[in-house]
C-alpha cells in the first residue's frame, strides 16, 4: 500500500454523504480518521463500522459558535498528530426570496452559519494548531459549484453561502502564503450535485427522490481522492471539472494579478495618510514638513513674499523636465530665468526626468537646445537610473548578463557607459511583423530568436513598439527574467497634448504575465535613493517641482522630502492639485512665477 495521504483526519460533518464515504475512503488508504458530527448514534455507529483503531468520534454542532474555541482544544489535546482537517459541514434550503411573507429568515441564518461563518470559526480556532506544526498540514474545504454560477434559482441562500466562502478562502490562501515558512496547504473541493441527503425529502420535501439527484457518491469520492493526490489548491469533480478549470483558473489567475496591484496602491494611500496625519499631529509652524500637512496647497503666483519664503526653505530643487520645463520642443517662457535666480541664491538644481529616450548626454544636448544651463552632472534620467540598477545592485547570474530592451537609444547609452550587454531596443530587425514561424521558435527557446543569455527585461518608452517586441519580452519573463521598467507614466506631455507614455509599453506585459516590474523612475524611491547617494543632499532642505501628482508629487511626499511645488503647464490640472489626493505644499501657475521672487 502506498503512502496514506494523511496521516490522521478530522473530518468535520462526517455522519452521512460525503463525509462519511470520505472517512472510509482514507481509512481504506492507511489514514485515521476523527469524526465529527451532530448526531452521536451515527458517530458510534461509524466508528463501530470503521475500527476504533482506525477511527474515533466527537460529537459536536458547528452552529455553537461560541464552543468552538473550546472544542477545538480538545480534540487537539486528545489527538495531537492530527495533520489535516477536512470542512465538510453544509446545508442547502429552498427559499424563493420573491415571497417575503414565505420567507423564515431563521432558515436563512442558519444555512448562512453552517456554511460560512462556522467555518471560518473553525479555521481560526484550529489554525495556530496547524502552524506550530514542522511538517506541512492541510485545510480541505468541500466548497460547491453553485458558489461559482449560481444556476439553481431555488437555492438562492445556499449559492450566496458557498460564494463567500470560495471568495474567503481565495484571500485566506494569499494571506498564509505571506507568512514566513508557511506549511499550511488549503486545498477548495469543487464537487457536482451528488447524490446525498443534501437534498433529499428531509431537507427538501417538495424534491420527491431529491437524494438521486446528481453523480453517485462513491464515483464523486474516488475521484476526489485521486485529485488529493495529485495536491492541486482548487479542482472541480465530474461536471464541475470545465467550469473549474476553465473560466474560474482565468478569474483566479486575475485575481492573483489584480492583488498585487491593488496591495501596492493601497500601500501607497495609507503612507501617504499616515506621512501627512503624522507628521501634521507633531509638527508646528516653523517645521521644514509643516506646509506638506495643510488641507489646500498653498497658491504662491503673485506672492512676492510667499515665494520668498519658500524659496528660502530649500538648498535642493529637483526638477521634472516635460511639462515643466517645456512641451515638446516648446521651452515655456522664463524657464532659464527661473534656473538663474534659484542658482544665484546658491540652490542646488538637479534635472530628475522619466522620460527614457534619451541619455544624460542626450538630455544635456536638449537643454542647449532650449536655451537652458546645465551640465551632465545635473541630470538623472529613467534610463541612467535603470542602467546603475543592473550594473549596480541587481546580481544576475554569470549565464544571464543580457538585458532585453524595449524603448529607444537613450537605453541603450546608458546601458553601455555602465557595461551592461543588452540585444533588442533600435535594433532594426526587430521592426517588423510577427510570422508563424516566430511563434513555434519563440515556444522552442530556439536561440536564433530567444537568446539564452537574457536575464533581464528592461522596458522604457519605444516608438517602434510591435507584437514581435512584446512576445519576445513575455517569453523572457516567462523564462525567469527580472522585469524592470524605466517608469510608469501612463501618458506623454507633448504640444500641449499627452500621448502613450512608458508605462504603456509595460502595461500589455503586466497582464500576460500578471507579473509587476520594478519601477525605477519617479515615483519610485529606489530612484529617490539613487540621486541622494549621488547629490548627498538633505531631504528636509529639499524640494521636487513636477506637473504629475502621481508621480512627480508622489515622488516628493514618498521620498519625505521637505517641500513639493506643482505646476499647472502639464498633466495634472488644477483640480487634481487642489482635491486629489495626492496635494503638493505649493503650486504655481507656471515655473516662471517664480521669478516674482525678485519684486
Amino acid at each position: 500500500m502506498s503512502s496514506p495521504l494523511y496521516k490522521k483526519a478530522l473530518i468535520i460533518g462526517a455522519t452521512s454523504g460525503i463525509g462519511e464515504a470520505l472517512a472510509i475512503k482514507l481509512i481504506s488508504h492507511g489514514s485515521q480518521v476523527v469524526l465529527v458530527g451532530r448526531r452521536q448514534e451515527r458517530l458510534d455507529n461509524l466508528v463501530k463500522r470503521l475500527g476504533s483503531d482506525k477511527s474515533s468520534a466527537m460529537q459536536f454542532d458547528i452552529l455553537k459558535l461560541q464552543d468552538i474555541s473550546t472544542f477545538a482544544s480538545k480534540v487537539t489535546t486528545e489527538h495531537p498528530d492530527i495533520d489535516a482537517i477536512i470542512l465538510n459541514s453544509g446545508i442547502q434550503r429552498s427559499i424563493n426570496f420573491a415571497k417575503p411573507e414565505t420567507v423564515d429568515m431563521s432558515v436563512v441564518q442558519e444555512e448562512l452559519t453552517t456554511n460560512y461563518t462556522s467555518i471560518i470559526h473553525l479555521t481560526m480556532a484550529f489554525l495556530p494548531f496547524l502552524q506550530a506544526k514542522k511538517t506541512t498540514t492541510h485545510l480541505v474545504y468541500i466548497s460547491a459549484t453553485l458558489g461559482i454560477i449560481p444556476t439553481v434559482l431555488r437555492t438562492g441562500g445556499y449559492n450566496a453561502s458557498k460564494a463567500a466562502l470560495h471568495h474567503w478562502i481565495l484571500v485566506f490562501r494569499e494571506q498564509l502564503r505571506q507568512q514566513p515558512d508557511n506549511r499550511v496547504k488549503v486545498v477548495e473541493v469543487f464537487p457536482p450535485a451528488v447524490q446525498t441527503e443534501l437534498h433529499d425529502e428531509r431537507h427538501q420535501p417538495d424534491l420527491k427522490d431529491g437524494g438521486k439527484i446528481g453523480m453517485p457518491l462513491q464515483e464523486f469520492i474516488d475521484q476526489t481522492y485521486e485529485e488529493l493526490l495529485k495536491g492541486d489548491e482548487q479542482f472541480g469533480i465530474g461536471m464541475a471539472k470545465a467550469t473549474i478549470d476553465g473560466w474560474e483558473k482565468e478569474r483566479v489567475k486575475l485575481f492573483h494579478h489584480q492583488v498585487p496591484v491593488v496591495t501596492n496602491a493601497l500601500k501607497q494611500f495609507l503612507n501617504y495618510i499616515s506621512y501627512h496625519v503624522g507628521v501634521g499631529s507633531k509638527s508646528a509652524p516653523g517645521d521644514p514638513h509643516y506646509t506638506m500637512t495643510t488641507t489646500s496647497p498653498q497658491y504662491l503666483t503673485g506672492n512676492p513674499a510667499a515665494l520668498n519664503e519658500f524659496i528660502d526653505r530649500f538648498d535642493t530643487f529637483l526638477f521634472d523636465c516635460d511639462g515643466v520645463l517645456w512641451s515638446g520642443d516648446h521651452t515655456f517662457p522664463g524657464t532659464a530665468e527661473t534656473l538663474e535666480l534659484l542658482r544665484s541664491r546658491g540652490k542646488q538644481v538637479v534635472f530628475v526626468t522619466n522620460n527614457s529616450t534619451k541619455s544624460r548626454a542626450d538630455y544635456k544636448k536638449k537643454l542647449d537646445g532650449l536655451g537652458i544651463p546645465s551640465n551632465v552632472e545635473e541630470i538623472f534620467s529613467s534610463s541612467y537610473s535603470a542602467s546603475i540598477y543592473i550594473s549596480r545592485i541587481l546580481k544576475l547570474p554569470a549565464d544571464k548578463p543580457k538585458v532585453f530592451v524595449i524603448g529607444e537609444t537613450g537605453i541603450e547609452q546608458e546601458l553601455r557607459n555602465e557595461n551592461v550587454p543588452f540585444i533588442g531596443g533600435t535594433d532594426p530587425t526587430l521592426r517588423r511583423d510577427l510570422v508563424p514561424e516566430d511563434y513555434k521558435l519563440m515556444a522552442n527557446g530556439d536561440p536564433s530568436l530567444l537568446d539564452p543569455e537574457v536575464g533581464v527585461v528592461l522596458v522604457g518608452l519605444d516608438f517602434h513598439i510591435n507584437y514581435l517586441k512584446l512576445a519576445l519580452a513575455f517569453q523572457y519573463i516567462r523564462r525567469g527574467a527580472v522585469f524592470l521598467a524605466t517608469n510608469i507614466d501612463s501618458t506623454l506631455p507633448n504640444q500641449g497634448s499627452l500621448f502613450p507614455g512608458a508605462g504603456s509599453m509595460s502595461a500589455p506585459l503586466i497582464m500576460m504575465s500578471g507579473k509587476e516590474p520594478t519601477a525605477l523612475g519617479k515615483p519610485s524611491q529606489a530612484m529617490m535613493d539613487a540621486i541622494e547617494g549621488k547629490f548627498q543632499f538633505d531631504r528636509n532642505r529639499t524640494c521636487m517641482v513636477g506637473d504629475r501628482t502621481n508621480t512627480d508629487i508622489r515622488f516628493g511626499i514618498e521620498g519625505k522630502l521637505g517641500g513639493t511645488l506643482a505646476v499647472l503647464t502639464g498633466v495634472s490640472t488644477k483640480d487634481d492639485v487642489l482635491n486629489g489626493l495626492l496635494r503638493p505644499a505649493a503650486y504655481v501657475d507656471k515655473l516662471s512665477d517664480l521669478l516674482g521672487a525678485k519684486e
